[in-house]
């Protein structure tokens, strides 16, 4: 199986954090979300063109790799 390169820039780390931790601000009571910078999770694939069309409604963009290679790297925000 060809792998499909993903990168995930914070997304599933600042929903599980959000999660986890509901910051307010006594001034304002507004949800804050961290700031985690990048990171990226590698992902193994049957069909890499569908996986690419799910993750492209969700936002990421093709930033490297070649899909006739059977390998992308998508990022998001």
């Amino acid at each position: 199986m060809k792998a499909l390169q993903l990168s995930l820039v914070g997304a599933l780390a600042v929903i599980a954090i959000a999660a986890l931790t509901n910051t307010r601000s006594t001034e304002a009571a507004e949800t804050k979300a961290m700031e985690l910078g990048n990171f990226s999770v590698s992902l193994t694939v049957k069909d890499i063109k569908a996986s690419k069309a799910f993750y492209e409604k969700l936002d990421f963009k093709q930033v490297s790799g070649r899909l006739e290679q059977n390998w992308v790297v998508l990022q998001n925000g």
